[in-house]
């Protein structure tokens, strides 16, 4: 039973990677024929930075498309990871620059921000100690020069 629920996984994991082989295959093909020039890819950094309200620098974002197609387009079997990898690091910087803030979530956290602002601490002796040594410790070498 435990073979046959292997191989019908495996089975089904080969099919996934033969499918998606296929879509990136397809896409390469597509990208064979399209020119990649400079007013496309402002126009698509454009469009990116647009919807997700982004302040990410519109012509550093091009020119990363620009290298990113030519480099899909002009280099043969590029794995479907190292695609997703490279699209990745393009978009990381775009999303975490984005101004398109959830106001529910925004609402959470500064609700969750004031209420520890509210709260009192308090330490126990070895606390009270173990704090007073890392402070003295911060002053002398912020007098010193160190930090």
């Amino acid at each position: 039973m435990t073979k046959t629920l292997w191989q019908s996984w495996t089975r089904s994991i080969l099919i996934q990677k033969k499918e998606m082989g296929s879509i990136i295959e397809d896409g390469f093909k597509s990208l064979k024929n399209v020119t990649i020039d400079e007013k496309t890819m402002r126009k698509i950094a454009s469009e990116v930075k647009q919807e997700y309200k982004s302040t990410y620098n519109a012509k550093e974002l091009a020119d990363n498309l620009t290298k990113v197609f030519a480099y899909l387009k002009d280099t043969k079997n590029v794995s479907y990871e190292d695609m997703v990898r490279i699209v990745q690091e393009i978009a990381t910087p775009v999303i975490e620059e984005s101004t398109d803030v959830d106001s529910v979530e925004a609402d959470v956290y500064n609700s969750f921000r004031n209420t520890l602002k509210a709260q009192k601490i308090r330490l126990n002796e070895a606390q009270k100690k173990e704090k007073a040594i890392s402070y003295n410790f911060l002053t002398y070498d912020r007098i010193c020069g160190n930090r």
